[in-house]
């Protein structure tokens, strides 16, 4: 079986991406963790494709499997989660678009 960490490299690899690592989490710089967040937010994708990999490995760990997918149901709440606000948050800035809007012509008409 393959480590999380070639798993990761190669799926990256066959994406034809800029292979980029997850730094290990024992550092308690914030530095550290912001570097870890930029690349799980760019590698999104395969993070993704890794943890289904492992989610679906039969005959292998089953504590890794159940793992595996018990952390990309939370990722993918999680995405949807994202989507539904901003897709709110979109909904929010034409709503204060229209309404500045309305007063703009009707601020220009009084004049």
């Amino acid at each position: 079986m393959h480590s999380a960490h070639d798993v990761f490299k190669n799926i990256q690899v066959e994406a034809e991406l800029r292979v980029m690592e997850l730094p290990q989490q024992s550092d308690t710089r914030w530095v550290c963790k912001h570097k870890a967040v930029e690349v799980f937010k760019l590698r999104l994708d395969s993070v993704l494709k890794t943890l289904e990999y492992f989610a679906e490995l039969v005959g292998q760990n089953g504590k890794e499997r159940a793992e595996a997918k018990g952390l990309l149901l939370q990722l993918h709440s999680l995405v949807r989660l994202a989507l539904l606000l901003v897709t709110l948050l979109g909904e929010m800035i034409k709503y204060g678009s229209d309404v500045l809007h309305h007063l703009s012509t009707e601020l220009t008409f009084k004049f």
